[in-house]
């Protein structure tokens, strides 16, 4: 595990030891090329920065507001520990952090070896931040047809959750 954790250590080192090698050996400007590509990065970053900025203003507003809380307790009528894992699933599907920081919260009261405490923590591996990528990649890259790709995402995510809580009960 030790080897493993120093080769793991030198790729990064490495690899840019490679890029300046093989940039001296074809005698280009290397530090012209490193300006070129942050320069390319960052009006690629101005390009995506009001969108991710809109996400989470949103998306904090949909957590904020209990809205999906409020949808699970009036309409579905299961068990309060099954509903939490049903809601953090959901708020996955918005934000990644959100989810992620409400199932800690549930993964505490619930016990991480309980059965449903498996199912969360399953859930938040393998379930996808769906709007998030949708609102970053497809609002970059002004994609006008994105109903069929939220579907899939959102149905890959529901598929989590049901092969989550067959496999475990």
């Amino acid at each position: 595990m030790i080897a493993f954790n120093k080769v793991v250590e030198c790729i990064i080192p490495g690899f840019i030891f490679i890029v300046l090698c093989v940039g001296l050996l074809e005698r280009k400007d290397i530090f012209k090329l490193f300006i070129n590509g942050v320069e390319d990065g960052l009006k690629q970053l101005y390009k995506i920065i009001p969108i991710i900025i809109a996400f989470f203003f949103l998306s904090g507003v949909v957590v904020s507001s209990n809205i999906i809380e409020i949808i699970f307790s009036k309409f579905i009528n299961i068990s309060d520990e099954t509903n939490k894992v049903l809601i953090v699933s959901m708020f996955k599907s918005i934000s990644g952090s959100a989810g992620l920081s409400l199932g800690v919260e549930y993964l505490k009261s619930l016990g991480v070896e309980s059965n449903l405490g498996i199912i969360l923590s399953v859930i938040l591996a393998s379930s996808e931040t769906t709007l998030y990528v949708v609102s970053l990649y497809l609002g970059r890259f002004k994609e006008k047809n994105v109903l069929p790709i939220v579907l899939l995402g959102f149905l890959c995510d529901i598929l989590v959750v049901l092969l989550s809580f067959i496999i475990i009960y």
